[in-house]
């Protein structure tokens, strides 16, 4: 239930800022080549995968037809998060992409204390309630007889995990972060805290059901997407997509 009002409340986002991308075609035209530059990356991800990943359970002719029908659409949600993503922040006073506009020294050393606090959730997630895979995830262990998620063929697990980590942090940090508040007029820096927990609620439902018990997910997202939604208003996605990719290999690589 919780998984599935997540799931309903993000598309309905999704499909509000399609729309209003499309009805605001000259206003955002500048902010197109970001959508571009990060969903055509993605893109390449999330067809790799996909093609590993349901070749496991369907046939070859089928997955050609399922990857051109889905294709599009993931291409659409990408371009359309990450343009309107840009447009709201520039809305908020905010830089979407600031990397190359900010002091290299403290993007660092917030970056990496981001990376470290988040791991340190993680690990006592994991010391505490000891979450075992469920879901298409233990489908996929079960398929290639392994125990460990690193266990699985690197072709199929790295794409994975990079798509899920710059999809998610453009879907909920740049595109649903910043259309919340754009929408509910939290301009402040306070009054912006509220777009990041609304935000990082949402993320944290859409991984429930991933371990068991269905919580766990919920557990270490939540403050991960608080960490990470602060992250983005101080120093844009960049940090976000860093701190979210390293996290994610060294989840499924370290022991």
């Amino acid at each position: 239930m919780v998984l599935l009002l997540a799931i309903l409340i993000v598309l309905l986002i999704y499909l509000i800022i399609i729309i209003e991308m499309l009805g605001k075609r000259e206003k955002i035209r500048e902010y197109g080549r970001y959508g571009i530059a990060v969903a055509v990356p993605i893109l390449f991800l999330d067809v790799t995968y996909l093609w590993k990943l349901l070749g496991i359970f369907l046939h070859e002719a089928l997955v050609i037809y399922l990857i051109a029908i889905l294709a599009p659409m993931m291409f659409l949600k990408n371009f359309s998060v990450t343009t309107m993503g840009v447009f709201y922040s520039s809305e908020l006073g905010l830089r979407g992409f600031s990397l190359f506009r900010t002091k290299l020294r403290k993007f660092l050393t917030y970056t990496l204390g981001a990376l470290l606090i988040s791991l340190a959730i993680a690990w006592l997630t994991v010391e505490i309630l000891q979450p075992k895979p469920s879901g298409l995830l233990e489908d996929m262990m079960e398929e290639y007889q392994v125990e460990e998620m690193g266990s699985l063929p690197k072709s199929l697990i790295i794409p994975l995990i990079m798509a899920a980590s710059i999809s998610e942090e453009v879907s909920y940090r740049l595109g649903i972060q910043n259309f919340l508040a754009s929408k509910l007029r939290l301009v402040s820096e306070k009054e912006y805290q509220v777009a990041i927990l609304l935000s990082s609620s949402l993320w944290a439902m859409s991984h429930a059901y991933n371990l068991d018990p269905w919580y766990s997910g919920l557990v270490y997202t939540f403050p991960m997407g608080i960490i990470l939604g602060n992250l983005f208003r101080r120093f844009g996605i960049e940090s976000c997509l860093i701190v979210h990719s390293l996290y994610n290999l060294i989840v499924v690589y370290v022991p």
